[in-house]
C-alpha cells in the first residue's frame, strides 16, 4: 500500500531542499560551472558545449586532442564528486544520512550504469528510456542514505516508485521545460555581445544549474517516498 504523492509535492520538496542548502547549492554551481568555464577559457572545450544544455556542462570528445580529452575526464570526475557531496549534504539536512562513509566510486558506477540504460532505452524505443529515467530518479538516495549496492539501489528505486511513476515523470517534464526556456533565457542576454566565449561560459553555468535541479529532484523524490513508507510501517507495526 502506498500513499499518493502528486507532482506538486515532489517539486515543493525539491525547492525546500534547495532553500535549506542554499550555501552549498551556490558553491556547487560556482565550482562545477567554474571548472567547465575554465575549459572554455583555456580552449580545451568548445564554447557551445554548455549552451542551453541539461546536465553538468561536460561531454567527452576524444577529437579535441589529448589535453582536451584529459580535461574533460577531470571535469566529469570533479562534477561527480561534487554532486555526491551535495547529495550527502541534502540527505544530512533531512536527517537521512546515518552513515557518513564515502561511496563515491559506487555512486559514479551507478550513475554510469543508469545513464547507459536510459540512453539505450531512448535509442531503441524512447519509452523504455523515459521509464528508466523516471523509475530510477531516487536511486542515489538508496545508495548513499541506505548504503545499498549499485544494482540494489536501482532495484529498490524501481520498487519504491511503483504507483508514483506519472507524478515523478511530470515533475521531470516541468524541470526539462524550465531548463529549456527559463535557464536558456538566462544565458540569452549574453548573446547580444556576439562573443562566443562569454555566451559559452554563461551557458555552462546555466547548464550546471539545470543539472543541479534534477539532482535535488531525485533526493526530493527519495525523501518523500521513503518517509511515507516509514510512516505506514509505524502505523501497522
Amino acid at each position: 500500500m502506498s500513499v499518493a504523492i502528486n507532482t506538486g509535492e515532489f517539486l515543493n520538496r525539491m525547492m525546500e531542499l534547495l532553500r535549506k542548502n542554499g550555501r552549498e547549492v551556490a558553491l556547487y554551481v560556482f565550482a562545477v560551472g567554474g571548472v567547465a568555464a575554465l575549459g572554455i577559457a583555456i580552449g580545451v572545450a568548445r564554447a557551445d558545449d554548455g549552451l542551453f544544455g541539461i546536465g553538468i556542462g561536460f561531454s567527452l570528445d576524444a577529437g579535441r586532442g589529448i589535453l582536451g580529452f584529459l580535461f574533460q575526464i577531470f571535469q566529469a570526475i570533479f562534477a561527480a564528486i561534487a554532486t555526491y557531496l551535495l547529495i550527502a549534504r541534502m540527505l544530512q539536512t533531512e536527517g537521512r544520512l546515518p552513515n557518513k562513509d564515502l561511496r563515491i566510486p559506487a555512486y559514479i558506477g551507478m550513475s554510469i550504469l543508469s545513464w547507459l540504460g536510459i540512453i539505450v532505452g531512448l535509442f531503441l524505443f524512447i519509452v523504455p528510456g523515459l521509464l528508466f529515467a523516471t523509475r530510477w530518479t531516487p536511486a542515489a538516495g538508496f545508495l548513499i542514505a541506505e548504503q545499498e549496492g549499485v544494482t540494489d539501489s536501482l532495484a529498490k528505486s524501481w520498487l519504491a516508485t511503483s504507483g508514483h511513476g506519472w507524478s515523478i515523470f511530470f515533475g521531470g517534464v516541468v524541470l526539462v521545460l524550465f531548463n529549456w526556456f527559463v535557464v536558456g533565457l538566462a544565458a540569452a542576454p549574453f548573446s547580444i555581445l556576439s562573443n562566443p566565449l562569454i555566451v559559452g561560459i554563461a551557458g555552462v553555468f546555466a547548464s550546471t544549474l539545470g543539472g543541479l535541479l534534477f539532482t535535488a529532484y531525485g533526493i526530493a523524490v527519495f525523501t518523500l517516498l521513503t518517509s511515507t513508507t516509514d510512516e505506514l510501517e509505524d502505523v501497522f507495526a
